[in-house]
């Protein structure tokens, strides 16, 4: 890949006066919402457009997005003993949760399907984080809509739901 030649962006000799201190601010003028800027943005987003698409691994990248995309996956599958762990869905029955493979897209085994607790009202899926053996896996599942997540424990082998687990956590 060539070193990249960016847009010019002019620079200014304005200064700041901040709580007695003055600093230069060449780009001041970038804050502005005029021609010159929105300009300026465009040289800049089309530049990038550029770099990025020649970038030799953006098809790979953009594949793999695309699948998460299409396929209603929330997180990248995550690896943890020998096995890998993703948000999916079961064909035949429609159900979603996650699945378990040996592959990261592979054909799996739902171990835990979110409509399984109440088929009415399925839950949504935060969050997946299995433990490092991959016996056990902890899933943030939101079951009202709002920031808080219940945690729900299950024994990967067997989809058992573990009692104890942490009761709520709220988000961000």
């Amino acid at each position: 890949m060539m070193r990249p030649v960016y847009p010019s962006t002019r620079s200014e000799s304005s200064v700041d006066s901040v709580v007695g201190l003055e600093f230069p601010d060449p780009y001041r003028w970038l804050e502005a919402e005029t021609d010159e800027v929105k300009q300026w943005q465009l040289a800049q987003s089309q530049f990038a457009d550029h770099y990025v698409l020649a970038w030799p691994y953006f098809k790979s990248l953009q594949k793999s997005v695309e699948h998460f995309l299409v396929n209603g996956y929330c997180a990248y599958p995550q690896f943890a003993g020998g096995k890998w762990f993703r948000a999916g869905y079961e064909k035949s029955t429609g159900r979603s949760g996650v699945v378990v493979s040996e592959s990261p897209y592979g054909e799996g085994q739902l171990v835990y399907a979110l409509n399984g607790e109440n088929p009415e009202t399925p839950a949504f899926m935060v969050s997946i984080s299995p433990s490092p053996n991959g016996d056990l896996l902890a899933i943030g599942v939101c079951t009202d809509g709002s920031e808080y997540n219940t945690i729900r424990l299950v024994k990967v082998d067997t989809g058992e739901l573990l009692p104890h687990a942490p009761h709520q956590l709220l988000l961000g």
